[in-house]
């Protein structure tokens, strides 16, 4: 696996543990999303701007016409062909894009410059070229796992202490049986897929997230911290993740990280099946040997 997994994280998440000082790294994770539920709240609160040749109009306008410049079968773009495409000036493009890729909703390639949108822009819907590539992508490896293992098979994307369904296959034999569909999100604490997003992470990304999941769930967070160590443990060992009966009593699943090459998003390549019809000796003979054989083709054919 090219996967960096979780490394010296479990102290930070043994409740018992004494806490690291992480107020720089925690603020640095969260700024984002603390300035979008800030965002929000005005948004609730302020009064309505109805000028249309107001400045926030005007970003807005521009903003959005900067997102549809991306079209069917577009990866990356460069800040030339936003332009063309958007009627917008370069220097506006530029200004646009730089203050996109530190929010998160674009990527900047190092050595050319280009731009494409990110995983965070499936927050804003499905309607976008990023968020059809992944889908397109692994259509055929999915369909081959439900079919050959008799299981609901996805493609998942980690979205800080969630992963969310992009793509999903069920089994032929059991079409009703589905899991999760496309857009359905699972905690990345508590799911075979979220274990698997945890462990591809680096330590410096892990350790905050693990804080604020401490925090969050309190009183609950020691089983949890236990099931995430024994993940790690797992993934450490095997290169993936499962979970019996975590979200449903009648599920089991097994999960493996997918990071494509040349790119940072964390995808998660999933599996989940009736309890009954999960049980260690098929994982290990039947099911992770394809999972793992699949989720390498993946890292290809993703983002190629």
């Amino acid at each position: 696996m090219d996967t960096k997994p979780l490394q010296n994280v479990w102290q930070i998440a043994d409740p018992t543990a004494t806490k690291l000082d992480l107020t720089g790294i925690v603020r640095r994770v969260h700024t984002t999303s603390g300035e979008r539920r800030k965002a929000v709240s005005t948004r609730k609160t302020a009064p309505a701007r109805q000028d249309p040749g107001s400045d926030f109009v005007e970003a807005l306008a521009h903003g959005l016409a900067l997102f549809e410049s991306w079209q069917d079968h577009d990866t990356w773009l460069t800040n030339a062909q936003i332009s063309e495409r958007s009627g917008l000036t370069r220097t506006t493009v530029s200004r646009l894009s730089a203050v996109l890729v530190d929010l998160g909703y674009l990527a900047r390639e190092s050595q050319r410059g280009r731009l494409r949108l990110t995983a965070l822009t499936l927050s804003l819907g499905f309607g976008n070229a990023f968020a059809r590539i992944p889908a397109s992508a692994s259509q055929q490896q999915l369909k081959q796992l439900a079919s050959e293992l008799d299981v609901y098979a996805a493609l998942s994307i980690r979205q800080s202490d969630l992963v969310q369904v992009v793509e999903h296959v069920v089994s032929p034999y059991h079409p009703d049986a589905v899991v999760l569909d496309v857009g359905g999100k699972l905690p990345i604490c508590r799911s075979a897929s979220g274990f698997a997003a945890l462990c591809a992470l680096k330590e410096s990304e892990a350790s905050p997230l693990l804080e604020r999941l401490r925090s969050q769930y309190g009183e609950r967070w020691s089983p949890l911290a236990r099931q995430i160590e024994r993940s790690r443990q797992e993934y450490l060992s095997k290169g993936y993740c499962t979970s019996v009966s975590n979200l449903s009593r009648n599920i089991g699943a097994v999960a493996v990280p997918v990071i494509p090459t040349g790119s940072d998003d964390i995808f998660v390549l999933g599996c989940g099946m009736s309890a009954q019809d999960f049980y260690p000796e098929r994982v290990e003979r039947e099911i992770a040997p394809q999972l793992l054989k699949v989720a390498d083709d993946l890292k290809v054919s993703l983002l190629a």
